[in-house]
């Protein structure tokens, strides 16, 4: 069965939930640096539901991508200021469990500190 983009958002919300981020689907209130890093994410990831995560303060604190690959498996790239993550995450049953594939150094957000 295909995800929607309802259904993807979703889960992004609920495997990410624990890190007390506001969860936006789009860039309006996002910095230049974010909205332009969201449009490259979208324009590399056209099937790809992307989001931004903005903490308490408003202030963006990553960009992730999300796109379904199997049936029960979706593949995630997380973007902080820091690191780029790639996990996948697999549903067991009625619960989705992460797992991180692989995490990589960069600097492409260190202008927008």
């Amino acid at each position: 069965m295909k995800l929607n983009q309802k259904q993807l958002a979703h889960r992004l919300q609920t495997l990410y939930k624990e890190l007390n981020l506001n969860i936006e689907f789009d860039k309006e209130n996002a910095t230049q640096v974010v909205a332009s890093l969201y449009d490259d994410i979208k324009k590399e990831n056209p099937t790809a539901l992307v989001a931004i995560g903005f903490n308490h303060s408003y202030f963006p604190e990553r960009i992730f991508s999300i796109e379904q690959v199997s049936v029960k498996k979706v593949a995630i790239i997380e973007i902080t200021r820091e690191y780029i993550l790639f996990s996948l995450a697999h549903q067991k049953g009625h619960k989705w469990e992460k797992e991180e594939v692989e995490r990589k150094k960069h600097s492409m957000w260190a202008a927008d500190v």
